[in-house]
């Protein structure tokens, strides 16, 4: 190592968010959640688990959680609502994954760990470092991006990026809850002329397939 000094200036880095509940019963919450599933699809629920006062406990929570990230961008609106809602069940020992995805119509998107399980990984959204003219491979480099899940961890993160799960084999179910997420009320307003606007988020009633 030589004795030259110099500054790391890292480019468009990208946030994510990480909270953690310790008041809500996840085994309640996951009983609650069953209530939920969708008999077309039993892995999954309806995609309006936020429209529902049984998971009022939740939801106010995470719309708090929401407001420190508008206070944290200073982002020039009343507030982040969630849009949809759904939760995931993963059986025990079932090898259920996620394939590589992401959120469309949303502006964050978050999920909520009931349960330990298999973790969530993030895809390296800077397509062109994985196509270097000269790929001079890197020790600590992967292009993926994994986090561990515990119950009441909750990770909201850009909605476009694009993440997975790994198969889940573990001998308990995995639950997750999760959502999306537009600005809502006045948008741009103290900012800005020519995008100004004032958006009203309705209840949805559609099923999350």
């Amino acid at each position: 190592m030589s004795n030259n000094k110099f500054n790391k200036i890292p480019v468009f880095p990208i946030e994510f968010y990480e909270f953690n509940n310790t008041t809500i019963d996840n085994a309640d919450l996951i009983e609650r959640l069953k209530s939920k599933r969708n008999p077309a699809h039993g892995i999954t629920s309806s995609n309006d688990v936020h429209d529902d006062p049984l998971f009022d406990d939740l939801f106010d929570w995470i719309k708090s959680c929401l407001a420190d990230i508008v206070e944290d961008k200073r982002y020039d609106c009343k507030e982040l609502s969630v849009t949809s809602s759904w939760s995931n069940c993963a059986e025990s020992n079932a090898g259920l994954a996620s394939h590589p995805h992401k959120h469309s119509m949303s502006m964050f998107s978050g999920v909520y760990y009931c349960t330990p399980g298999a973790p969530i990984n993030f895809e390296d959204p800077v397509q062109q470092r994985l196509h270097a003219q000269i790929d001079v491979l890197q020790h600590d480099y992967e292009p993926l991006v994994t986090f561990p899940v515990q119950p009441g961890k909750l990770l909201i993160f850009p909605s476009w990026m694009y993440h997975s799960t790994d198969p889940h084999y573990e001998n308990y179910d995995r639950w997750v809850v999760a959502f999306n997420t537009l600005p809502s009320g006045d948008i741009n307003i103290n900012l800005a002329r020519d995008s100004i606007a004032n958006i009203t988020i309705g209840k949805t009633n559609k099923c999350n397939l």
